[in-house]
C-alpha cells in the first residue's frame, strides 16, 4: 500500500504498530466509506427497516418463544422534524 510497507496488512485493532497520525487517517477514511455507501434517505430507511424484520424473524423462529407471539413493527413517520422512527418487539438488543 505504501513505499515503506506500513500499511501492508494493516489490522486497525493492532494500534500500537501504526503511527497515532497514520491510524487516524485510516480510521476517519473507513468512517467516511462507510457513511458514502448510503446514498439517501432510502438507504437507511430500509436498513432500519430490514433490522426490523430480522428481530421479528428472530424472536419468532427461537426456541424460548412465547405461543402467543405475534410479530409487529411500528413506524412513525414525522415530517414536520424529518424524522423515521421504526420500532419492533422482536429480539431486542443486550447492552454488549
Amino acid at each position: 500500500m505504501t513505499q515503506d510497507g506500513v500499511l501492508d496488512n494493516w489490522d486497525p485493532l493492532q494500534k500500537e504498530e501504526i503511527e497515532e497520525e497514520i491510524l487516524s487517517v485510516a480510521q476517519k477514511l473507513q468512517i467516511r466509506n462507510i457513511l458514502k455507501s448510503y446514498t439517501g434517505w432510502y438507504d437507511l430507511f430500509s436498513e432500519l427497516l430490514q433490522n426490523a424484520l430480522d428481530a421479528v424473524d428472530l424472536r419468532a423462529t427461537s426456541g424460548d418463544c412465547p405461543e402467543d407471539y405475534i410479530p409487529q413493527i411500528w413506524m412513525t413517520l414525522d415530517l414536520k422534524h424529518n424524522c423515521v422512527q421504526i420500532t419492533d418487539n422482536g429480539i431486542g438488543m443486550s447492552l454488549d
